[in-house]
């Protein structure tokens, strides 16, 4: 496996022949250099140094005689570890079957797709990213992003209107190399296809969206938003935004009997180069607010480091940013935030989940009792985009994070650091 990891990364690196003619289409080289610490209070310890790599050929669009156009997508991940222990996890390789945390390199074919389009439409089935949708977009914070099998569809052929709809019925976990079932980030229930459509608004200053997915017998879930952009005079602009999920138990309930709703307000000031956000987010429900894993799936105001998505859980945000486009300094941006919460309360969970057997037993239960109490969290960001020369459009962020739990609050205290740098390379 080492030996194939080198391979690939020769190949990757090797220098294209003037003489060759181009493909049409564009081959796109992402490298990536990920380094993480994530020390928990408990004294356990995460850590990793990656080097990893993705190249993505697109295709043009070809006709097919008729309106339709057909094209192709295709990529190829890998990744080397330079540092790393077997508590790693997903940071590394981590197989499913437990067989990866041991490997120093590892490559595999990552997306795979044929897409077809008409006038604004395009269809696109394969291994892709999970998607332009607040269900399913990737999350992509380790040295690989994971990828998703199934068919999506967006539309904008009217105007001022998106629409999107697809159907996934597998994945491929961060740090995994193979195909796997579909599972909830937090129950950790399985199931086999998660399907979804919606649509996206803008009149003005006012954008909404409206989706809706099914996970079959598991879930019928709801999503709503709206946002609004007010001038206050000619330096201060206010934007405020509402997000709001909706999810019930459905079919077999093989993930109990669900009922929750979650909800997530920010209001935020920017006059310019800097601006400043208040949240405010609220589960409603005996249940955590779950989502599909792999995802950020919970585009609430905020679920930043951590989620707040606890039985009945309140929380509040203060963040701070800085542009540098607006201040003469472009590339640059620098973000910190705190969060603190309160009120959570797992006890009718616990009830529910009594039996040290049951599955979710320990997503309800925290050294013997229910689970309740708050959090809260300290972060700072920085990020330089180059702007010119020979690096140009290489990105580096540095993340510095601190988060400390009440003793029966259902998560963990820990700090974490971690150093990104992605340099993307346009190879044609």
């Amino acid at each position: 496996m080492a030996a194939c990891g080198a391979m690939i990364f020769g190949l990757f690196l090797a220098p294209a022949h003037a003489d060759v003619a181009p493909l049409p289409g564009h081959l796109d080289l992402l490298l990536r250099t990920y380094a993480e610490e994530l020390q928990y209070l408990s004294g356990a310890r995460r850590h990793a140094v990656i080097q990893s790599a993705r190249l993505l050929y697109q295709s043009e669009y070809y006709s097919t005689g008729s309106d339709v156009s057909v094209g192709v997508d295709a990529g190829l991940y890998g990744a080397l570890r330079f540092d790393g222990g077997g508590g790693m996890r997903n940071m590394g390789h981590y197989r499913y079957d437990g067989t990866g945390p041991s490997d120093h390199a590892w490559a595999y074919p990552g997306e795979y797709a044929l897409k077809a389009r008409l006038g604004q439409t395009t269809v696109k089935y394969g291994l892709q990213s999970g998607g332009d949708n607040p269900f399913t977009p990737p999350y992509d914070i380790r040295a690989l992003p994971p990828t998703f099998r199934g068919i999506t569809m967006v539309s904008t052929d009217i105007p001022g209107v998106k629409l999107a709809a697809g159907s996934f019925n597998g994945v491929i976990p961060r740090g995994d190399d193979g195909v796997r079932r579909l599972s909830t980030s937090y129950s950790e229930v399985g199931f086999d296809r998660m399907s979804y459509v919606g649509m996206e608004t803008r009149i003005g200053d006012v954008k909404t969206s409206f989706y809706a997915n099914h996970a079959t017998d598991l879930w019928n879930q709801f999503y709503g938003s709206a946002s609004k952009d007010m001038a206050v005079s000619e330096q201060v602009m206010l934007t405020g935004r509402m997000d709001a999920y909706l999810t019930r138990a459905a079919g077999a309930r093989v993930g109990g009997e669900i009922d929750n709703r979650a909800l997530g307000l920010s209001l935020t000031a920017q006059r310019g180069p800097h601006s400043v956000l208040v949240g405010y987010q609220a589960i409603g429900g005996d249940q955590f607010y779950d989502y599909m894993n792999e995802t950020a799936g919970i585009a609430l105001s905020n679920a930043m480091g951590v989620d707040y998505n606890s039985p009945h859980e309140r929380s509040g945000q203060l963040r701070y940013v800085f542009n540098g486009d607006r201040a003469g300094l472009p590339g640059l941006r620098l973000m910190a935030f705190t969060v603190q919460s309160h009120g959570v309360d797992a006890s009718a969970g616990a009830a529910a989940h009594g039996s040290v057997d049951d599955p979710l037993h320990n997503l309800y239960w925290k050294k013997g009792q229910p689970a309740h109490g708050g959090r809260k969290e300290w972060a700072a960001k920085v990020t330089y985009q180059v702007q010119t020369g020979a690096l140009k459009d290489m990105k580096i962020a540095f993340y510095v994070y601190r988060t400390r739990a009440d003793a029966f609050y259902p998560g963990s205290s820990f700090n974490d650091s971690q150093l990104m740098i992605n340099f993307p390379v346009r190879v044609f």
